[in-house]
């Protein structure tokens, strides 16, 4: 069995609150479809005391971006539309360093200086050194020796991987990595190829989701057995059980199979019949549901279901479909459905692995400090509690234990009675 881990990563994240940033709106893309440059723009509050401009310029960079640059007429009124959604007078920092007694600046990018927008009387004065672009002046700048300030206007464009789709969009829809929130993709931070929809992604709590994990499951199998590596991951076959949710798990359908083509994707519903009702995994009401037209079709031997993935069939991707539980008898790719909290702290324990927060040392998707010993009195770790576990708990009888191997079973500082009770009654083979 593959670990999962070698083939998933992903996060879907917004503007990180990153040295006191907080996002207040969510942030729009300049589409080129509208004329634009694809990049990404986001108006950055600080919380607390307010902050001078280079302490902006530090904390854009922080998160993977830069305080604006706006080298044209159609930005500068990009920029303004979005900032009037927002409401109120905004006056946020832009990327301007200017120089001092000319209406000349320089863009903290490095980006060749040629459009300006000064408000009439502004971008001259000796002793002003940074520009601020302002809405109720229909989007003219002024520059200002104002230092301290709340707002910036932050502005993402990199596309480290080379797909012409910055880097940025792709990190809020879940189709690259970003665990550690730093708004770059994670196979660029460690030089590996960025493959989409090989990736999991989380259907978040502040999306209105579930905060559910969700991955393709890359091998081929039968249904059942793709049922059984799931469960041996921590997670089980995708239940989609609502539109919403269906169009995050249509997220990975984009998966390509080793041979460069696409395919369709096992979920977690089956019958045990073809007369019999549909079943979820979980156990979860079987209510919605999404059928390509004509289906179920009840044939004698459709007994669970798939997602169609193909986009040669676009009528269809997206939505169910009734399968033989072995798929063309060499089975098939799954997705794969995470949720569980072990330590209750109302996060998915898998998204806590993925980003380092928990440790999953045997790869099961199981938090290590969720995991239950089930021989505890196998002190010698050969799979059986004998008499090697016995001589080594003898040998350290009414000390802390800690010698070839760990004696004190129990943790309570002291070998002892309690501990060979556990080794007594654990006696023989452990279990499987």
């Amino acid at each position: 069995m593959k670990n999962i881990n070698a083939f998933v990563a992903s996060a879907v994240i917004a503007i990180t609150s990153t040295a006191g940033a907080q996002e207040i709106i969510p942030p729009v893309q300049w589409t080129t479809a509208s004329g634009g440059n694809g990049h990404w723009y986001e108006l950055m509050q600080l919380v607390g005391p307010s902050q001078s401009a280079e302490v902006h310029f530090e904390l854009a960079n922080s998160i993977g971006g830069y305080t604006a640059t706006i080298g044209s007429s159609a930005e500068n009124q990009f920029c303004l539309a979005y900032l009037l959604t927002i409401g109120g007078d905004r006056s946020p920092f832009i990327g301007v360093r200017k120089q001092a007694g000319t209406n000349q600046g320089a863009w903290v990018t490095g980006e060749a200086w040629s459009f300006t927008r000064w408000h009439s009387g502004e971008g001259s004065n000796s002793w002003e050194r940074y520009a601020m672009l302002k809405t109720f002046w229909n989007g003219d700048w002024q520059d200002t020796d104002l230092t301290r300030h709340y707002e910036s206007l932050v502005e993402w464009s990199a596309d480290c991987n080379n797909d012409n789709i910055v880097d940025y969009g792709q990190c809020l829809n879940g189709t690259l990595p970003d665990y550690n929130g730093n708004n770059i993709p994670d196979c660029c931070d460690q030089g590996v190829a960025c493959v989409v929809a090989s990736y999991a992604v989380q259907w978040r709590l502040a999306d209105g989701g579930n905060g559910h994990w969700y991955a393709v499951l890359p091998d081929h199998h039968l249904w059942s057995d793709a049922k059984i590596e799931a469960e041996q991951l921590g997670g089980y076959l995708a239940t989609t059980t609502s539109n919403a949710e269906l169009l995050i798990v249509g997220t990975l359908l984009p998966f390509r199979e080793p041979d460069g083509g696409y395919g369709d994707f096992f979920i977690g519903a089956s019958r045990a019949s073809n007369t019999s009702p549909w079943q979820w995994v979980t156990g979860e009401p079987f209510e919605f549901t999404a059928w390509i037209q004509g289906q179920p079709d009840n044939g004698p031997e459709s007994l669970c279901l798939e997602i169609v993935g193909r986009p040669e069939w676009p009528n269809d991707f997206g939505k169910w479909n009734d399968e033989v539980p072995y798929a063309g008898g060499g089975g098939q790719v799954s997705i794969i459905e995470w949720s569980a909290d072990c330590n209750n702290d109302g996060l998915v324990d898998y998204g806590q692995i993925l980003n380092g927060q928990l440790i999953d040392t045997n790869g099961n998707g199981v938090p290590d400090v969720c995991e239950v010993d089930p021989c505890p009195g196998d002190i010698s770790g050969n799979n059986a509690v004998d008499g090697v576990d016995l001589a080594a708990l003898l040998g350290m009888w009414g000390t802390s234990g800690q010698g070839k191997f760990d004696c004190d079973i129990d943790n309570d500082g002291l070998v002892g009675g309690s501990d060979l009770a556990v080794v007594l009654s654990d006696w023989g083979p452990c279990p499987n």
